[in-house]
């Protein structure tokens, strides 16, 4: 019996058919394999975006030539423009003038760096309002040769970090112009005690033995004759003469300050006050220990002195207080009076003129102190320092 023609043919459609089928399926397969491998990229594209952008440092990339190539949000931020005004953009301009040389320096040197490693520099950079700000630069060349490569740069605004250190910088200026002053004024009152003590034991002595040789003389001379009234006038001129070195050896270093300490220095000053000026002084003394350095009671005495002698001179009152107290670690001492008072002390030590305040206050800083004035016109003054109390030093 003879076959049909298509006998041979209907198997072979059908096992076409068939592998058509499964390779249907297989790049189904396939689609879907790349549809979540798409999807896949996609997110890691939007991490990339959001780690890149919203990075908390500025990312730069810049040409070799020095054109901004790409750029982050944050740094956009940073310099106060939008990526199509930065872009192409190029970044010498902006940085700081006086910053612009070191910038093309250290680019140049990056550039022909041939380990690629990180280099660092600080510049100020100026944002679009004029406004500069300053930046670390983090920069590392990451493509090509030295003509064609291109530079990434980490941008950081150290602005807070720079104001701390120059904040810092100045009280150690401060603190060391401190020590200095505090150092001069010691210095000084060393240098006084040593000018009193020549007085005293010097000139002071030989007027002393002046005066004995004076009184023997007189004996051997016959008592109503004209020698014996200029004897009497030279011995008293030399009596006056002794009182002067007597008072200026005490104004120069009185000898109750270097040897017995602030509080019986300040009760001989009063007397002094009394004696000199007319004003009386009562000095109020808690009793409590007082552990001064040399350098603190000098001072204390001289700024106490330099606030009577004002309240002397300008107070039109005839009375004032002294007040020393010992507060934890503090030492309060306090110059009062009920005399004219002061209309403006601030201006008055801030303009640096009248009434001993700006010396005052400055030497009580220098003491890592503060100066307080209570006063108003008619109802008197009142002067209150406080400073921090210290080990005695030791004799050098």
């Amino acid at each position: 019996m003879a076959r049909h023609p298509l006998a041979d043919v209907l198997p072979s459609a059908e096992r076409l058919l068939h592998e058509l089928r499964v390779h249907q399926i297989e790049l189904e397969m396939q689609n879907e394999e790349l549809r979540r491998a798409q999807l896949a990229l996609e997110e890691s594209r939007d991490r990339y975006v959001d780690l890149y952008d919203f990075a908390p440092v500025g990312y730069v990339t810049l040409s070799g030539n020095g054109l901004i190539q790409d750029i982050n949000l944050t740094a956009t931020t940073l310099l106060g423009m939008d990526r199509i005004g930065l872009w192409q953009t190029r970044f010498s301009a902006l940085v700081a003038v006086e910053d612009c040389d070191c910038w093309h320096r250290f680019l140049m040197s990056v550039m022909r760096d041939a380990d690629k490693t990180r280099r660092s520099v600080e510049l100020s950079l100026v944002r679009h309002d004029g406004r500069s700000f300053h930046a670390q630069l983090d920069c590392v060349r990451i493509a090509g040769d030295a003509q064609d490569s291109s530079l990434r740069i980490a941008l950081t605004d150290i602005t807070a970090r720079k104001q701390a250190e120059a904040e810092q910088r100045a009280v150690l200026q401060m603190e060391h112009l401190r020590q200095l002053a505090v150092e001069e004024m010691l210095t000084e009152q060393r240098e006084r005690h040593a000018i009193a003590t020549d007085l005293h034991d010097g000139l002071g002595q030989t007027l002393h033995v002046a005066r004995i040789k004076l009184g023997t003389l007189a004996k051997g001379v016959a008592a109503g004759s004209g020698v014996t009234s200029q004897i009497d006038e030279l011995s008293g001129l030399l009596a006056e003469a002794s009182r002067e070195v007597r008072s200026l050896t005490s104004k120069l270093s009185p000898p109750a300050l270097m040897d017995l300490g602030l509080v019986p220095a300040l009760s001989w000053l009063a007397a002094e006050m009394e004696r000199v000026y007319g004003l009386t002084v009562s000095v109020d003394d808690d009793g409590a220990p007082k552990p001064l350095t040399q350098s603190q009671a000098a001072i204390l005495f001289r700024a106490v002195r330099e606030l009577l002698i004002n309240v002397a001179k300008h107070a039109g009152t005839a009375a004032a207080r002294v007040e020393i107290r010992t507060i934890g670690r503090q030492l309060r001492l306090i110059v009062e009076d009920k005399g004219s008072g002061i209309g403006n002390w601030r201006g008055t030590v801030m303009d640096g003129k009248g009434f001993g305040l700006p010396s005052v206050h400055e030497r009580t800083a220098f003491l890592g102190g503060t100066m307080g004035v209570k006063t108003s016109p008619g109802d008197g003054t009142t002067v209150i320092l406080e400073i921090p109390l210290e080990s005695p030093e030791r004799a050098p």
